[in-house]
């Protein structure tokens, strides 16, 4: 039976670097909520593939079926698998992957939508995403990521506007959500936004 009809639900997709993990960690701490991790597990097998961000998808959505908390703070959700699939298909990488789509709605429906908030920290200057996510010489990046295409596409400005895009037409097509310009705005005014947002529905 799916237990996630009397439960709230609040999902952070966008660029790197918009606050999406810190905030998650700091409404799910003032909600004595549930913060679901964006890497839920990281011993899957064929890690910064398709199929291991596919697996951590569906780890963290039975996680939030499964919750018992009130409030629920997703980082990053299957939205953005079919973010990341765009930007491939529209580099010339990967063929428009129809399955994929299949396998969004169905995750989605595992979900209350009405009971769902979608948050989008966005971010206009994607040359930001790289200077607060991984220092203004990726100092801060990760050795896989320079090695593995489908984790080094996140660092390269060309594919984060082409995502930029396909986030900005996902959530002009939604109801509830809340969309926050983060180019120049504290993490702090970007969690008082969101509180307010979460309290006043």
């Amino acid at each position: 039976m799916n237990t996630s009809f009397n439960k709230i639900l609040v999902v952070f997709d966008g660029l790197p670097g918009s606050g999406k993990t810190t905030t998650v960690d700091w409404l799910s701490s003032e909600y004595h909520g549930l913060a679901i991790p964006e890497v839920p597990e990281h011993n899957l097998s064929k890690p910064f593939t398709e199929e291991y961000f596919i697996n951590c998808e569906e780890i963290k959505i039975g996680r939030f079926i499964n919750s018992k908390h009130e409030f629920n703070f997703m980082d990053r959700s299957p939205i953005s698998i079919v973010a990341h699939d765009y930007g491939c298909f529209k580099l010339g990488y990967e063929n428009d992957n129809y399955q994929l789509n299949k396998w969004f709605q169905t995750q989605i429906t595992k979900i209350n939508l009405k009971n769902t908030l979608f948050v989008y920290p966005r971010i206009s200057n994607v040359k930001l995403c790289n200077l607060r996510k991984w220092g203004e010489n990726l100092e801060k990046l990760p050795k896989e990521f320079k090695t593995i295409q489908g984790a080094r596409l996140w660092t390269e400005d060309k594919f984060l506007e082409i995502v930029k895009v396909f986030y900005d037409d996902f959530y002009g097509n939604i109801r509830n959500k809340l969309v926050i310009d983060c180019d120049m705005i504290s993490l702090e005014k970007m969690f008082s936004l969101i509180k307010h947002k979460i309290d006043s529905t």
